[in-house]
């Protein structure tokens, strides 16, 4: 979050918590809050641990955005290789089923991993929803509903294939530490529009594979028809920029284009 509406940021952290401890032990679980400006979440007792990037931060190879900030949180979560971490948008909510299918997802991946069957454990992402609880504007909310089509249709069909051809939601992404640091996101001003489609084919050009999980996430729309377009304008234009890049290999970004 950039922390400019620092009390939905903490609202959906409690309600995280409380889905969380409703269904794992204290133990196994930790809410990380990476924002751009200061922010306190009460009510959680020690479970959400929140992490500041500092203005004056700049990444080795000049991401921007986003992309700065999980660069950031990359470098300074206390998180083993072995964690599991699952990105969240600041509105994304969740339900106890979803916990236990990214729970079945993870043990799975290391089962894999274990045995021999692939060489690092595949990054997960499900159905995210629009238009659960309060709709602010109809409009956006029905527009985002498409997408709930989309993710069933191009990207759980390119998930089930272990590809991200088509790139990659910011929100409900699963995903090791380990794999994550690998990758990471400082991949330059290029990579900073539309961050998670970048590390997406990036991933999958260092031969890390992709699942579909059968589980939902839950977000709202645009609040306004002007900052929907704004989004959509940027998501086009970052988009393209990975299309563009000689960074990488044009195989994984042909089908993309």
């Amino acid at each position: 979050t950039r922390g400019l509406n620092p009390h939905l940021s903490a609202d959906n952290a409690r309600i995280a918590c409380q889905r969380l401890r409703d269904a794992l032990p204290d133990s196994r679980w930790v809410v990380e809050i990476v924002t751009d400006n200061p922010l306190t979440v009460e009510g959680c007792d020690g479970q959400v641990r929140v992490i500041l990037v500092p203005s004056d931060y700049r990444p080795a190879h000049g991401a921007k955005y986003k992309a700065r900030a999980l660069q950031y949180a990359l470098e300074h979560t206390p998180a083993a290789p072995e964690d599991w971490i699952i990105h969240l948008d600041e509105e994304t909510t969740f339900d106890e089923d979803t916990i236990h299918a990214m729970h079945h997802f993870i043990v799975l991946q290391r089962k894999l991993v274990a045995q021999g069957g692939q060489a690092y454990p595949a990054i997960g992402q499900g159905i995210i929803v629009y238009g659960r609880g309060e709709v602010v504007n109809w409009v956006t909310t029905l527009a985002d509903s498409i997408r709930v089509a989309d993710d069933y249709g191009r990207f759980r069909m390119q998930f089930e294939q272990g590809k991200a051809y088509f790139g990659l939601h910011g929100s409900f992404v699963v995903i090791n530490q380990a794999v994550e640091r690998m990758i990471g996101f400082d991949h330059g001003l290029v990579s900073s529009i539309t961050e998670d489609s970048y590390f997406a084919l990036v991933a999958q050009s260092l031969g890390v594979r992709f699942q579909f999980i059968h589980a939902y996430m839950y977000e709202r729309s645009p609040f306004t028809i002007a900052d929907f377009i704004r989004q959509r304008r940027r998501w086009f234009g970052g988009l393209w920029l990975c299309v563009r890049t000689a960074e990488v290999p044009f195989k994984e970004r042909f089908i993309l284009g």
